[in-house]
């Protein structure tokens, strides 16, 4: 808490200061004066400074200087001793207060004359001054929405730097010059490595966490004087800082591609996503400023302001195209724009060589063979040209999708060739089976279920998945999802969340669905389909969801051919496997005419599951496997009914337990860690054959959870869902990765320690579909089987 104090407190200082800067420049912009060149100091205290060079854009000849001039006065100022600082702050004084030109008194071959020199600069900085707001806001923005890594803070801070570097442009007053030169330093300084660090910790996954990583950076550092230098005078000679700002910034790009390739490596779907945001940023913001450098080159006429244009817009593409890295990757496709541009600068490259090396040549041809002369035979050929652009565009697209983008371009076959092929089912039951096997194959998602309406609920008829979905209510809002397109739940929720009852809401949080996709035709919804996230890690783009939604009607279409009550039929059959028993915990306070209704209740839920069930149940018979299932959860249920606990799902070899549900209890945190413990040292004791011992793997996690009867299929079962239920199942299974036997999270472990027991902490975890990092702690496995 302390730490986001203190970040908040430095973003309201350089928020202040950046404000002040750009109000100052805005007031400022066409009236920016500057000195005609920069000098070598004066020797001694009695000699006077040597004119060492002009700016570039100051005609040399209008001012009647020549480099090796003596300056012994400037304006109503003596140069007697001048520094090239002094000298800088002096001429931007004097050129303030004659606005247009002053009054230089120079020696040149030992001889003294006054000239008349034009000072006034032209005002070229108002483009940058809209680029400003842009990096300000962006780094506000992430800032305060982002993730709390340290790549979205070093980002922000980069971009801060960058606002206060293009803002600041208000020499005028003694004291503002000063502050003008202390502001541009200080963000010359900052923003090179800043920038570094930013890459080096994108995306969070693949950052480069060392101490060495958060030291070298700051060797760049001199690009700020650098820059300054050559642009003002100061603090660095110019000639040093002119011949050394190309190298440095050809260095700085050569770091950069290193990082980026290296992060692109070691990054999930996700991260890669991310990262092919900021590069056609890098490339979106490139393209302007290169037109302007090699307009430049070419000698082409480019107005001054038309180039600052050009520059501001190259400050401005990069930072939003970032911000839709942090925080709207799924509001566009990335891949197809990154597919659009290398399409289109393929076709640029070839129309450019047609244009002025073959289109001359082919149409003077063709104008001497048709008669018509060497004009109109090169309008037909660009004509020519220009229509075979946009067919060359289309037929050269996929190709580059395929080899840049191989992923995406297998998701979008696959898709086709699922529609195409839906109309071969012969019964309701091989085509759901069908829809689900291949929607798991294309996108892998971690839950997979499809919904038909029923009356008053949601009936499920096909599930992919670790879980069985519960069923979801007609009467809620969900319904409504199914007149329209693909829903995002998680931007959905934060819409219609409150009208939601407490047990829809805690049905999607245990379904985990990340889109709900409606199947449905002519507008008429009779279905839904519910995926959640990518095992990959990757987001649902637009291209997806548009593929989702030509499949959800495709199957409404399909269902509609065999009727709904042989779909209903089917799903009945299916719902009849998928019974369970009640719990007997629930049975006795059923017995004892308990209420148990839903409702939201403060709960500690336990997951625990077998390590290496798979391996062991490999090669053994089905009455061996049951007899040591039987023992096993014999075992559990007989530790969590000493704990006070609930058994209230088992899955296999897997088992869910309820503490401080139906029954209140008092310290349920340290009841569970006890059950937890119980177990874990009561698996070498089970009967199984000699030399064999399994160990398990638990999770323990403490919060709100929507606790009772829920409905779920074809009849009431109670349980607990929500959020709190997916964390304690997610450290069940991160058991693994610590190479544990217990994982328990904070709040559990706060409330229900036990001091003499060798749990080790985990600071900053990253847990799976949480964005906050979580303290966990860990009891370490035990003896190997």
């Amino acid at each position: 808490m302390a730490r986001r104090h203190q970040i908040t407190a430095a973003v309201v200082a350089v928020g202040l200061l950046w404000a002040a800067s750009f109000v100052l420049s805005v007031a400022r912009v066409n009236s920016v004066n500057r000195s005609p060149g920069w000098v070598t100091a004066a020797a001694t205290d009695d000699d006077y400074p040597t004119l060492a060079g002009i700016w570039r854009e100051i005609d040399a000849d209008a001012t009647g200087l020549v480099i090796g001039d003596r300056l012994i006065q400037f304006g109503d100022s003596s140069l007697t001793g001048v520094g090239a600082a002094e000298f800088q702050y002096l001429a931007l004084m004097e050129a303030d207060r004659s606005n247009r030109e002053a009054r230089v008194v120079i020696e040149r071959a030992g001889t003294r004359q006054e000239l008349v020199v034009p000072v006034r600069s032209q005002p070229i900085y108002w483009p940058f001054l809209i680029a400003s707001p842009i990096l300000f806001l962006v780094a506000i923005v992430l800032l305060l929405r982002g993730p709390p890594t340290s790549g979205v803070r070093f980002l922000a801070a980069s971009l801060l730097a960058g606002a206060l570097q293009v803002s600041t442009f208000y020499p005028g007053l003694p004291a503002l010059t000063i502050a003008s030169w202390c502001v541009l330093s200080a963000a010359g300084l900052l923003w090179t490595p800043l920038t570094i660090l930013a890459f080096l910790h994108l995306p969070d996954e693949a950052r480069l966490s060392s101490r060495w990583h958060l030291v070298w950076p700051w060797l760049f550092a001199i690009r700020g004087p650098l820059t300054m230098s050559s642009t003002i005078g100061i603090p660095l000679d110019v000639e040093f800082a002119s011949r050394w700002a190309g190298p440095s910034t050809l260095a700085l790009i050569a770091v950069i591609i290193v990082i980026f390739t290296r992060n692109y490596r070691r990054s999930s779907l996700a991260g890669r996503r991310q990262l092919r945001w900021v590069a056609f940023g890098v490339y979106a913001a490139t393209v302007p400023a290169l037109i302007a450098w090699a307009a430049i080159a070419l000698n082409v006429e480019l107005k001054i302001v038309y180039f600052s244009v050009l520059i501001a817009a190259s400050m401005a593409i990069f930072p939003v195209t970032v911000m839709a890295a942090i925080l709207l990757d799924d509001f566009l496709d990335i891949d197809r724009l990154i597919g659009a541009a290398a399409t289109l600068n393929l076709v640029a490259a070839v129309a450019a060589v047609v244009g002025f090396v073959l289109l001359p040549r082919a149409g003077a041809a063709l104008g001497q063979t048709i008669g018509l002369g060497e004009a109109p035979g090169q309008a037909l050929v660009a004509v020519g040209a220009a229509l075979a652009i946009a067919p060359t565009w289309r037929r050269l697209r996929p190709k580059i999708d395929k080899v840049f983008f191989a992923e995406r371009h297998m998701v979008e076959l696959g898709m086709g060739e699922l529609v195409s092929s839906l109309s071969q089912a012969t019964d309701p039951q091989a085509l759901l089976s069908q829809v689900a096997d291949d929607l798991e194959r294309l996108f892998r998602p971690r839950v997979l279920a499809i919904y038909l309406r029923d009356g008053e609920d949601f009936r499920m008829l096909a599930a992919r998945g670790a879980a069985i979905p519960p069923a979801l209510s007609c009467r809620s809002p969900i319904s409504d999802l199914l007149d329209g397109g693909p829903v995002r739940v998680q931007a959905w929720l934060a819409q219609s969340g409150d009208q939601l009852e407490a047990a829809d809401r805690a049905a999607l949080d245990t379904l985990e669905a990340h889109i709900l996709v409606p199947v449905a035709r002519g507008g008429h919804g009779q279905a839904l389909l519910a995926m959640g996230e990518k095992q990959s890690g990757d987001v649902y783009t637009p291209t997806d969801l548009a593929l989702l939604s030509a499949v959800g009607a495709n199957l409404a279409t399909e269902l509609e051919r065999f009727g709904r009550e042989q779909v209903l039929e089917e799903a009945r059959t299916m719902h009849a496997a998928l019974k369970r028993y009640v719990p007997g915990a629930i049975a006795a306070q059923i017995e004892k005419g308990a209420d148990l209704e839903p409702g939201e209740r403060d709960v500690t839920v336990l997951f625990v599951d077998i390590r290496g069930y798979t391996q062991y149940s490999e090669g053994r018979g089905a009455s061996e496997i049951f007899s040591t299932v039987n023992e096993y959860t014999g075992m559990v249920s007989d530790q969590v009914s000493k704990a006070g606990g609930a058994v209230v799902e088992f899955n296999g070899d897997g088992m869910m337990v309820v503490f401080g549900a139906p029954v209140a209890l008092e310290h349920k945190e340290k009841a569970a860690i006890s059950c937890a413990l119980a177990i874990v040292g009561e698996m070498p004791e089970l009967d199984l054959e000699p030399g064999v011992t399994l160990q398990v793997g638990v999770g323990v996690a403490t919060g709100a959870a929507f606790v009772g009867n829920i409905r779920a299929v074809d009849r009431d079962i109670w349980s607990a869902i929500g959020n709190t239920t997916n964390l304690a199942a997610r450290l069940q299974s991160m058991t693994r990765e610590l190479s544990a036997s217990v994982v328990v999270d904070a709040e559990t472990w706060s409330k229900g320690r036990h001091q003499h027991l060798p749990f080790a902490q985990h600071r900053g975890v990253r847990v799976r579909g949480r964005s906050e990092p979580r303290d966990l702690w860990s009891l370490p496995l035990g003896p190997s089987v």
